[in-house]
């Protein structure tokens, strides 16, 4: 056997314990879970196992809930008392550019809905869903104790019946009542709305003159939008348009509502809001009762209610996304489909035959012109 060799006697260098603080204790006697006390343990285990220390995740800032708008684009304005400069600002009729306005309200609520209804619902998942807004500044009401019930539970917002409630404790107003009975509902509290207050109204055909004409006394900032249904599930669309005492500040807090729960656009003249209306506020409601007639038609050449039903719903997804995605126009994409002699071709032919293009435009029409009925 080798002898063996003997080792070098000595001793491991000399690490110089870190000085650590002595932690605070709690009535109980155990120590605190403070973050400089986190910092120390990583540091003495550093220490004993020779490595160098991980960083801590104890955050430097404790997290709160605030009472303003969170996770703000730099481009946005904060929510109340600012102005915003663009290069083009809107002028009245003699002019001059609109004054800024600063905020002076102190509110329980950022956004109060009048008209828990439908169109509300989709606004209020969008803010909620995007982090525009926390659940404990927004307040809806209704005459309804369904919708009441549906908002508080689905949401956890408040609720009430009392829209003075609603006007007196929160700084935007989003009027979502129907436009036949606006002036009855907007009566009960007319008296409570004052300069501060920002009027976001979602009523199809009623104009912001005719809104202000409502608030004698006051300069009522109002901003008048037309969503669709799809706001529902984050593709909405939205055109809106400034009345003549709202700022560049209210248009983009407006725009921002709109834009958690999809896309809004601004719409410079006002006359054109009744072709939105008739173009994406009412055009789901095409797309569906095109997709209701392709589900029949499927189940009428033997397939089962389930398949007709899906491949109905997928293809028109697929569909649109292709409109959204490739950057074609609709026809472009048609024809590429569209082979002569082919199936396709045979089906076009049937619906052209039948003026399914014009009475589409017709539609879109009469949509049109109701919605300038519902504003005289």
């Amino acid at each position: 056997m080798r002898p063996k060799t003997p080792r070098k006697c000595g001793r491991r260098p000399t690490r110089t314990a870190p000085c650590f603080v002595a932690s605070r204790r709690s009535a109980g006697g155990r120590s605190a879970p403070t973050a400089s006390r986190s910092r120390e343990c990583l540091a003495f285990r550093a220490w004993v196992s020779g490595r160098p220390p991980k960083k801590s995740r104890t955050p430097s800032t404790t997290a709160c809930r605030s009472n303003t708008w969170s996770s703000a684009p730099r481009s946005m304005p904060p929510f109340r008392g600012s102005t915003v400069t663009k290069p083009q600002r809107r002028q009245d009729a003699a002019g001059a550019e609109p004054e800024a306005t600063s905020s002076t309200m102190h509110t329980q609520y950022e956004i109060g809905v009048i008209g828990a209804g439908n169109a509300a619902e989709g606004i209020i998942h969008g803010v909620l869903r995007n982090s525009v807004l926390l659940d404990d500044r927004v307040i809806a009401s209704s005459p309804s104790e369904a919708r009441r019930k549906l908002f508080a539970e689905r949401f956890g917002i408040a609720v009430t019946a009392d829209n003075r409630h609603v006007v007196r404790e929160s700084y935007i107003l989003l009027l979502a009542v129907k436009p036949q009975i606006y002036r009855d509902v907007v009566a009960e509290f007319a008296d409570l709305v004052r300069d501060d207050h920002l009027i976001v109204s979602i009523m199809a055909g009623v104009s912001t003159a005719a809104l202000e004409s409502c608030f004698p006394g006051v300069k009522a900032r109002v901003v008048r939008v037309m969503p669709n249904l799809a706001s529902h599930v984050g593709a909405g669309m939205a055109g809106v348009h400034p009345g003549r005492h709202a700022s560049e500040a209210d248009l983009l807090r407006a725009q921002r509502i709109f834009d958690a729960g999809g896309k809004s656009v601004y719409i410079d003249d006002e006359a054109l809001m009744d072709a939105v209306t008739a173009v994406s506020g009412t055009g789901p409601a095409y797309y569906y009762f095109f997709t209701e007639a392709l589900i029949a038609a499927a189940q009428r050449v033997g397939l089962s209610p389930q398949y007709a039903e899906l491949l109905a719903k997928q293809t028109a997804l697929g569909a649109a996304r292709m409109m959204l995605e490739s950057g074609e126009p609709p026809d472009a994409l048609r024809e590429k489909v569209t082979s002569p002699g082919g199936t396709t071709a045979a089906a076009i032919e049937s619906m052209r035959n039948s003026r399914v293009f014009e009475h589409i435009v017709d539609a879109v029409a009469a949509a049109f012109e109701r919605s300038r009925e519902l504003g005289r």
